[in-house]
């Protein structure tokens, strides 16, 4: 049976984005913005335009892995709120990017919205978390290599990954696991074969 929230994760993505002031932000202001309400909502608005493969802001991905890499390492070692440093905390971030890329995943988070609900909350255990956030920083380690197929996966995992820790879905959270666990796995298998037929010719 679908569950209904008053509260939308739609429209909360919707909010924090159109709160921003301005055709720039940058990350401090992005985290200003957000209220420091939880790490999940800023992995989210981070990955979006890495989880949909839209032309024109793939080369962004680095970055925003980065930023999350740093806020997921917080978040593992139990840290309360993001922090950044200033000279990266001054770095700025299109809102049209933003705005782009949550035109093209409302309609799928409007679809599943309904079936998201607090459900296996030992997930959301501070402790649990943790982990969680250890799995995060290691996914986009696997964004940043520089290989063919890296982003999309991984950023697909912390995707789902983000809205489990927004809505306290445990299950989400471990689909997400799962989903970055046998992408990265299955990526690392096809390189390896690659590379031993590669050094098969040469040899």
């Amino acid at each position: 049976m679908p569950h209904t929230y008053s509260n939308k994760l739609s429209q909360v993505l919707d909010d924090a984005i159109h709160s921003i002031d301005g055709d720039y932000v940058s990350f401090k202001s992005l985290i200003d913005s957000l209220g420091l309400r939880s790490y999940g909502i800023l992995f989210l608005l981070l990955i979006l335009p890495n989880a949909i493969p839209i032309a024109g802001i793939i080369g962004i991905s680095a970055i925003s892995a980065l930023f999350i890499l740093i806020f997921s390492t917080q978040m593992a070692v139990e840290m309360n709120h993001p922090w950044l440093p200033k000279f990266i905390a001054k770095k700025e971030l299109k809102k049209t990017i933003l705005l782009r890329s949550l035109k093209i995943v409302k309609p799928f988070l409007i679809k599943i919205e309904p079936y998201i609900k607090p459900r296996w909350l030992i997930i959301s255990h501070p402790l649990v978390l943790q982990f969680v956030g250890w799995v995060i920083a290691a996914l986009c380690l696997v964004m940043l290599l520089p290989i063919p197929f890296s982003i999309v996966g991984p950023a697909l995992a912390i995707f789902l990954i983000s809205i489990g820790i927004l809505e306290k879905d445990g299950l989400v959270i471990v689909l997400g696991i799962c989903l970055g666990v046998i992408y990265s796995y299955l990526l690392f298998w096809l390189m390896a074969e690659a590379i031993i037929k590669v050094f098969n010719i040469f040899s």
